[in-house]
Parts: structure tokens; C-alpha cells; sequence
């Protein structure tokens, strides 16, 4: 497989994979389909349901979704972190967890699909942190979302947004579980 067509608005998303991918000697090319935005809370759940509203392309593709979650507010905002961002922000969120517990983890799920398969294969990760007291650093075009002003990856002191592009490109590929590169390794040994 030569081409993987990655059904996504998000430039950075697209970027990462296109990065990654490329290692493996897979072009990666973008192209957005307007869903009917599923409301569900897992973010394999969503992402089967955007391959079955994107099966039409018929050529091998990806999707991908997923969310925060964080532990004191019961896993909320979960996969409707795009809500949440869009009505009270990253600072309505801070507010929310003024007093409490500002752990966390990110949950993604990358979803390939082709035709001749009946069901998609699912590649998930997850990375653990913590929120940050307010935002700090940049938002820049490379972060997957505004929640990289307050997510500080387990171990770290810096928020992902305070991280130069080189430091936080060199954080995500030293992620050795990131589903970008299990995909990338899946289909290296399915083609041989």
C-alpha cells in the first residue's frame, strides 16, 4: 500500500500522520467529509461510525478521534472536547477544576479501513498528564487541539504548547505505542 487517504479536517492530525507515515513509505492525503457527528463517549464507537459514513471513497483510509479525560470530573470531557472547546473554552475547563485533582489522559483511536473488509482495524493509545493550573505557550498548527496549553504529558514540566515544534515533534515520535506508527508497522508486515 503506497496511499491512505485520512479522512480529517485537523492539520495537525494530518500533519502527524504524514510524518510518521512517510517512514513507512505511505503517502498520506487529506480530504474532509462533512459527518453527522456521532454523540458517543468512546472514541472507537465514533470512529467506526465516521468509516461507515466515509466508505463511499472507496480507496484505503483512516479516521481518528478521541478526547480527554479527566479523572475528578468522571472522565468528562471524554470524546466532546471539540463541545467543550467551542462553549466555554479552555478556560471554562480550568474553572472547573479549580480545587480538585488535574489528572488526566488523552484517549485516540486511528481506525483503517479498505475495501473487502467488514470491519475496521482499530489501533488506540493513550498518553497520561496532567492539567495545568492556567494555559501556557503557543497554540500552534501542529497541536491536534487547544488542550496542548494545558496538558503536561506524565513526567514532563512543560504544557505540550510551551514545547518548541522540535521538542514536541521529537515527544510524539519517541511515543513508541502512537497509533500513527503502530498502523505504519501493522501494514508493513500485512503487505509483505
Amino acid at each position: 500500500m503506497k496511499e491512505i487517504i485520512f479522512v480529517t479536517k485537523n492539520k495537525g492530525k494530518f500533519d502527524a500522520a504524514k510524518q510518521i507515515l512517510k517512514e513507512f513509505g505511505i503517502e498520506v492525503i487529506q480530504k474532509e467529509v462533512k459527518f453527522n457527528e456521532p454523540r458517543l463517549l468512546n472514541p472507537r464507537d465514533i470512529v467506526r461510525e465516521k468509516i461507515n459514513q466515509s466508505k463511499f471513497i472507496n480507496k484505503p483510509l483512516i479516521v481518528h478521534d478521541g478526547g480527554l479525560f479527566i479523572e475528578s470530573l468522571n472522565g468528562f470531557p471524554a470524546t466532546l472536547s471539540n463541545f467543550i472547546l467551542k462553549t466555554i473554552g479552555v478556560e471554562g475547563l480550568l474553572k472547573l477544576l479549580d480545587g480538585k485533582n488535574r489528572e488526566c489522559e488523552f484517549r485516540e483511536c486511528l481506525g483503517f479501513w479498505e475495501p473487502g473488509l467488514d470491519e475496521p482495524t482499530f489501533f488506540e493509545w493513550s498518553i497520561r498528564g496532567e492539567i495545568s493550573l492556567q494555559p501556557k505557550g503557543e497554540f500552534k498548527p501542529w497541536h491536534l487541539s487547544p488542550f496542548a496549553l494545558v496538558f503536561i504529558p506524565e513526567g514532563g514540566k512543560k504544557t505540550l504548547a510551551e514545547m518548541s515544534e522540535e521538542e514536541y515533534r521529537k515527544w510524539r515520535s519517541s511515543l513508541n505505542s502512537y497509533h500513527f506508527k503502530k498502523l505504519g508497522e501493522w501494514l508493513t508486515k500485512v503487505r509483505k
